[in-house]
This record gives C-alpha cells, sequence and structure tokens, in this order.
C-alpha cells in the first residue's frame, strides 16, 4: 500500500474527513431542506465526473416508468465491489446526498480512489419517479408541514426496495417495476460484496439493518450516531419480526420465511405481502451480498431523550393507534369513489395507486389491532417517553390523508380536500403540543450513512 497507509486506515479517514466541505452547495444551513430530485442531482454529478476521464464509467441501466433515465456510476479499480442506491424510497433523498458526497470524494481524493481496494457503483437515485412527486418540501423550510403537503410514497409493489421477483410454493411475485429492473441488472454488473442501500425517517433516531450476524461491525455501527449528535433508535421498526444484534442494529425483514409461514397457516398472501423480496435479500442469494442500512431521520424528537415512564401503557397505545386507524379508514372510505375513478395525469394515477393499497392495509391494520386489544396483549406493560414517541400514531399515520388532500386538490374535489386538510392540521397541531420537533442537520445524516459504509468495508477487507 502505498505510503504505508492501510485500506483499513484509509476507509476510516474517508468516513471522518466527509462533511460540509464535500457536500456543498447540495446542504442548507440547519432547519432548511435542501434535498435533490433525479434531475438536480445527475446536474451536479456530471461536472463532477468529467473530471475522472476515462476513469469512470457511467451505463444507462434502463428508465423509470415515466421515461426517467437511471444510471449506475462506477468508480475505481479494486478487488472488491460495492453497490450503493440512493432513493429506494422517494420521501427518503438524504441517501442521493450521500452517494454525492461519496462521488466527490472519489472525484477529488485520487489516493483514495485508487487505493481503496473497492471498485465503487453508485445508483444515484433508483425511485427518480417518486422524487419528481416529493419535490416539493426538497427545498425552504423543513418544516412537518411542508413536507406532508408535498408528500409522496408509492404502492408496496410498485417500491424498487421490495420489488424484487420472488417465486415459492403458494406466492409469486414477478410485475417486476422498471425500476427495479434497472437494479438488478446493477447487480448483475456490480456482482457487489457489499451493498448499501440508502434509507431515511421521518423521526426516531437512527438504526441499521444488517444480512448477516457480525457483531463486531454491530457494536461499532451501534456507537456511530452518538459520533454525530443523532439518537439511536433501539426499537428498529416497530412490528416488524427482527433480529436485534446490537443496540439500534437488527436484521433485515426477510420476505421469503413470512411468506413461507402464511401458506403453512393456510392464509392468503396477497392479504398481508403484496411485492416480492428485498433488495438485501435478493443480492444475498444470487450473489452472496452483504448488505448495511443506516436509517437516519429528518427530525429529532426531545422526548427520545428520556427514559422517564410517558403515564401511558401499552393498552393506551394500541387505543391511540386504533383511533387514528378508523379515523383514517372512514376518510377513505368516504374517498373510496375518486380514488377509483381513472386519473389521466402520471400524478393523479401514482396518488390513487398509493391510496387504494393504502386503503387496504388500514383496513388490516384496524383489524390487528382490534385483535390486539381484545386479547389484552402487554395491556399494563408501561412506556417509556422515549418510546412512546415511536408507538404513538405520528407521521406515518398522516400519510394516507396527506395524499388524499393532494389527490382531491389536483382532482377539484374541495370537500375531500377539506376534511383531509382539516385532520392533518388538527394532528400536526398535537404533534408540535407533545413535542417540538428539530430537523437533523443534513451533513450529520450524510456523514453517519458513509461512516456505516465504510465501516463495513473495514469489515469484510
Amino acid at each position: 500500500m502505498a505510503m504505508g497507509i492501510s485500506r483499513r486506515t484509509m476507509l476510516s479517514s474517508a468516513a471522518s474527513t466527509v462533511g460540509a466541505a464535500w457536500l456543498a452547495p447540495a446542504c442548507a444551513r440547519a432547519g432548511q431542506a435542501h434535498f435533490l430530485d433525479g434531475e438536480a442531482l445527475a446536474a451536479m454529478i456530471r461536472p463532477e465526473l468529467t473530471v475522472l476521464g476515462g476513469a469512470v464509467q457511467v451505463e444507462r441501466l434502463g428508465e423509470s416508468g415515466q421515461g426517467r433515465p437511471i444510471d449506475l456510476i462506477s468508480i475505481g479499480n479494486g478487488e472488491r465491489s460495492a453497490l450503493i442506491v440512493g432513493a429506494p424510497h422517494p420521501n427518503e433523498p438524504i441517501g442521493c446526498l450521500t452517494v454525492l458526497a461519496l462521488i466527490r470524494r472519489l472525484v477529488r481524493d485520487r489516493h483514495f480512489r485508487e487505493q481503496s481496494g473497492w471498485r465503487w457503483h453508485f445508483i444515484p437515485a433508483i425511485d427518480v419517479d417518486g422524487l419528481a412527486l416529493n419535490r416539493g418540501w426538497f427545498s425552504g423550510p423543513r418544516t412537518i408541514d411542508r413536507y406532508l403537503a408535498h408528500f409522496y410514497r408509492p404502492a408496496f409493489a410498485r417500491q424498487p426496495e421490495y420489488g424484487f421477483p420472488l417465486e415459492m410454493p403458494g406466492y409469486r411475485f414477478d410485475a417486476v417495476a422498471p425500476e427495479a429492473q434497472c437494479w438488478q441488472r446493477a447487480m448483475e454488473i456490480a456482482r457487489p460484496d457489499l451493498q448499501s442501500s440508502l434509507h431515511g425517517a421521518d423521526s426516531g433516531g437512527s438504526f441499521y439493518l444488517l444480512s448477516q450476524d457480525r457483531p463486531a461491525l454491530a457494536a461499532k455501527l451501534s456507537r456511530q450516531p452518538a459520533t454525530q449528535g443523532i439518537l439511536l433508535n433501539d426499537l428498529g421498526e416497530p412490528g416488524a419480526e427482527l433480529t436485534r444484534f446490537a443496540p439500534g442494529v437488527f436484521s433485515y425483514f426477510d420476505v421469503a420465511p413470512y411468506v413461507a409461514q402464511i401458506v403453512r397457516e393456510g392464509g392468503a398472501v396477497q392479504d398481508q405481502w403484496s411485492a416480492g423480496r428485498s433488495s438485501a435479500e435478493f443480492a444475498a442469494e444470487r450473489y452472496g451480498t452483504f448488505s448495511v442500512t443506516c436509517e437516519v431521520p429528518l427530525w429529532e424528537d426531545p422526548r427520545q431523550r428520556s427514559a422517564r415512564p410517558s403515564g401511558y401503557s401499552m393498552a393506551d397505545v394500541q387505543r391511540m393507534q386504533h383511533a387514528a386507524a378508523a379515523e383514517n379508514g372512514r376518510l377513505l372510505d368516504a374517498a373510496a369513489p375518486l380514488i377509483a375513478r381513472p386519473h389521466a395525469d402520471p400524478e393523479s394515477r401514482a396518488l390513487a395507486d398509493a391510496l387504494a393499497e393504502a386503503a387496504t392495509r388500514n383496513t388490516q391494520q384496524n383489524a390487528a389491532l382490534a385483535a390486539l386489544m381484545r386479547a389484552g396483549a402487554g395491556a399494563s406493560e408501561p412506556v417509556s417517553l422515549a418510546d412512546l414517541a415511536q408507538l404513538e400514531p405520528g407521521t406515518e399515520q398522516m400519510r394516507a390523508p396527506a395524499m388524499l388532500a393532494r389527490l382531491a386538490r389536483r382532482q377539484g374535489d374541495t370537500a375531500t380536500a377539506s376534511a383531509a386538510e382539516t385532520l392533518l392540521a388538527r394532528r400536526i397541531a398535537a404533534l408540535h403540543a407533545r413535542s417540538p420537533l428539530r430537523p437533523v442537520p443534513t451533513d450529520k445524516a450524510v456523514a453517519l450513512q458513509i461512516l456505516s459504509i465504510t465501516t463495513a468495508m473495514e469489515e469484510l477487507a
């Protein structure tokens, strides 16, 4: 190794030195949102790549459902291969800035580019159509109101992250969207040793997903959020059956065993799972890939710093969740004719598709919550303030009303728009009364995601 610097040291240095200098001008001051849609991201990456000439390869993977280009950018000549994917969910644009920061580092630091031991492959943004439908909140004040006014998240089967083919007894998913097809093509090219799908969250702190239990790596990751002043989320995804490897570090959700269990119990898989495999599960089976995901939040809820009792039990939380789901159900039922109506423009079709699925999922969630309440599951279990901040109905229960308000406005249905907006305003006000959410600095979130990637690279070296 040139200059006596090990690859391990080099990767650690890359993580520690990335910051505002590598991000500018992509990141804005605290409290401001300054994220990028696919076109803006490509425009910022393009001049960076011209510096490298033949040292970078750009390959067209295909196009999105609406015809937007999706490219794979490959840099470096190391023996190991890494695939890093931005915007697997379009309301989680932080990963696009992480990709931009890493590309800038590779372009401007020749020693790091040539001596890291890795060939880096990037899909800057996989759900470019979804990013375009979220860009209304990508700049300006980062507030819950603006976020929800321009919020979009596709129906589950249309999400690239869980859009990989799955065929097993009792279930088959082969309606692979163009975006997931592009992702598969990138895997065929990169044959990655490491994959990082870059996710985000509304609030709740940062947590990690690993495709294998690697204790040393899990322990390191668990300590990293504190280095960036970001809270660690030790609940992960509440309700998901994940194995906990270390505080805030969990397994990915395995789709195939879940589907197999539904089939064994005689259930209808489509009633509980409407998509395919995750990128991590597919890559592990096809290429032996190790995957790591670092989820970073848009906002911090100060209550998460308190272990004090909240004064609520799990039964109280279940009642709150049930009441919110029931209220959503009434709103969506009343709007069923609007949602089912044929829509000519792509934005309305996308919103209606997501809302149709949201109505079905909401009914299922409400029934499951009612069953838990009847069974008295965890009724007397006290809930801390930190856990309450993640378990109570929060912004996730506002997403369907937000998309409904948006669809209704586009279609001139003022009564439905007013009903959805009134519900949203009441819930947002209640959220602010409970907790003054604070924006997480974008450069800190990006640095944390880069740390997760370079730390995983060290583990695999």
